[in-house]
């Protein structure tokens, strides 16, 4: 066996001996280890930030859809409301008033609770702050 030794190979890097490597002189190696290290936090950065981008495009276009048939459902609910309403009125349909003022009241209270679940789920408050947190973290 011979007596290579790997650390005597590197000894000499380190007291500045070896006058270039890969085209980096040993005196800009920790030159090097910044930029590459900032490269890399550079592309973490650039990853999570896409990564965030594409998670909003999503949930943006998924809260659309759902406004949209709750929308849908609430105006669906609202000409049944007015029809009945009419029929009501022209005693097309006999009931008797507390069961008008019932169905009244009762269908307007889910809307109203429609509308405050979508506001309040829809378009509740976003995840940015968690997001800026582990950018400020790296």
């Amino acid at each position: 066996m011979s007596d290579y030794n790997p650390v005597d190979l590197f000894s000499d890097t380190a007291q500045g001996s070896i006058a270039n490597v890969d085209g980096v002189k040993a005196k800009n190696i920790n030159d090097l280890i910044k930029m590459r290290e900032a490269t890399d936090k550079s592309y973490k950065i650039r990853r999570l930030i896409q990564s965030w981008a594409i998670q909003q495009t999503q949930e943006r276009q998924l809260r659309k859809l759902y406004a949209q048939c709750f929308i849908g459902f609430l105006a669906v609910q609202l000409l049944f409301m007015i029809v009945a309403f009419f029929l009501m009125g022209f005693q097309v349909i006999v009931v008797s008033d507390m069961q008008f003022n019932t169905f009244f009241i009762s269908a307007f209270g889910e809307i109203v609770s429609l509308v405050l679940i979508v506001t309040k789920y829809l378009f509740s408050k976003s995840d940015d702050v968690k997001i800026l947190e582990t950018l400020k973290d790296m």
